[in-house]
């Protein structure tokens, strides 16, 4: 698994070169792009990620960084390889 966790004006091209990277990989990451980006450039990044044979999952995280004595953030994940789907 591969957290994607970037400025939102670089995610697209961070995933370009990700999928590049693996476009002849023997197996499959799963990406999950964290990133906080328009729900189009959400699209192009899964676009481009699942042209490559890869896994893809749409994720936000929620909240600050981990700090001691307040809760940790929260990630939600939607699609059909997050972790709350039957898929």
């Amino acid at each position: 698994m591969v957290l994607s966790i970037v400025p939102p004006d670089r995610a697209l091209s961070v995933a370009q070169g990700f999928a590049a990277a693996y476009a002849d990989a023997t197996t499959s990451p799963l990406f999950v792009d964290c990133n906080a980006v328009a729900p189009e450039t959400a699209r192009e990044i899964s676009d481009v990620i699942t042209a490559a044979g890869i896994r893809f999952v749409d994720a936000g995280i929620i909240g600050g960084p981990p700090r001691e004595g307040s809760d940790a953030p929260h990630v939600y994940a939607c699609g059909p390889m997050s972790p709350s789907s039957n898929g």
